[in-house]
């Protein structure tokens, strides 16, 4: 959840930007390279006047992300939020992937369902995942345990994970 959108509240948006630059730094920080983000980011894109609009533009720009909503050919959402006060809608929740999981995107759908009682609608992602079967040949008493494995046997699933990872992407 992010802070409420705003056109002069440069507080709310240091916080905005903080939150985002979180993303950033964890994403760094586990050294992935495939990622998919999403949820309410408080911001309608078509505010354009918005900081928190600006900065997110920003932020997709210089990390390498596309915002699902920039690829109509793959989005169809009429609305994701509708005031209950005054009926107000728009689209402020948000799916960013980075570049090189926009080829695996099918689309983005919003279920409007009268018996949703949040004032937020459900975005769905569909992504096409082409994953080969991996076979393991040890048997079930053989595999190791996560509270007896050593650090060497942590960085050596590590590195595998990241080789499967890598196949999928």
């Amino acid at each position: 959840y992010m802070p409420c959108d705003t056109l002069s509240d440069v507080h709310s948006n240091v916080v905005f930007v903080d939150t985002l630059n979180d993303i950033s730094s964890l994403v760094e920080s586990l050294g992935i390279n495939a990622v998919i983000c999403g949820g309410d980011f408080n911001t309608d894109l078509r505010r354009s006047r918005s900081l928190h609009t600006k900065s997110l533009r920003s932020f997709v720009e210089s990390e390498n992300f596309m915002l699902l909503a920039d690829v109509p050919s793959r989005y169809d959402v009429e609305y994701t939020y509708e005031s209950k006060s005054n009926s107000a809608r728009s689209i402020i929740d948000h799916f960013l992937v980075t570049l090189n999981l926009v080829e695996m995107i099918d689309n983005v759908t919003c279920k409007l369902d009268v018996d949703n009682a949040s004032d937020h609608n459900v975005l769905s992602l569909g992504v096409h995942i082409a994953a080969d079967t991996v076979h393991h040949n040890a048997h079930p008493e053989e595999r190791l345990h996560s509270s007896s494995a050593s650090d060497a046997d942590i960085g050596l699933y590590k590195r595998r994970l990241d080789e499967a990872l890598d196949r999928v992407a």
